[in-house]
């Protein structure tokens, strides 16, 4: 994992996105790179993308797509906050 980085899960993320249409097929497809991800996330997390609110989970953006196909975000609760478990519709 050594050699994985936000690099290669966003074009890992085009590739996936470029041969399926199917949302939920994108999600499962993904969910190993994203576990990858993770290992490495000390590697390209920055202090602002741990920024929190009083009122509510943060949603802090880490990466965004010029033409707007891909975007990844950073969700921050504070402790005590939570979030019901809820479907986007996708």
């Amino acid at each position: 994992m050594a050699d994985y980085s936000l690099d290669r899960f966003l074009q890992q993320c085009r590739e996936v996105v470029a041969c399926n249409d199917v949302p939920a097929g994108i999600v499962t497809a993904l969910a190993p790179a994203m576990l990858c991800l993770l290992g490495v996330a000390d590697d390209f997390l920055e202090s602002s993308h741990y920024r929190a609110s009083p009122e509510h989970y943060a949603r802090n953006l880490i990466f965004a797509a010029e033409d707007d196909s891909l975007s990844l975000f950073a969700l921050v609760w504070e402790p005590g906050q939570w979030t019901p478990v809820h479907d986007h519709g996708s």
